[in-house]
């Protein structure tokens, strides 16, 4: 397992201290508990990965959309 100092500050806020490895069925997710922004994959390594892996805004914006509206349901 990584630690979490090893992990990249969060591409949505920029955040470094607030990170988790978060366990869930059938994966592992990356989350900042500061924006509450996660990456999610089926392994820790992937997400990880993942997470390390910047994106540009329109995608974080997209996926922010897809959350509000699974909330919104």
């Amino acid at each position: 397992m990584e630690e979490i100092a090893e992990i990249s500050p969060c591409p949505k806020c920029g955040g470094g201290s607030n990170l988790a490895i978060v366990g869930f069925k059938g994966g592992q997710s990356v989350e900042c508990w500061s924006c509450h922004f996660s990456i999610s994959r089926t392994d820790e390594a992937e997400a990880i990965a993942a997470w390390k892996q910047r994106v540009n805004n329109d995608e974080i914006i997209n996926i922010e959309n897809k959350k509000r509206r699974q909330n919104d349901n």
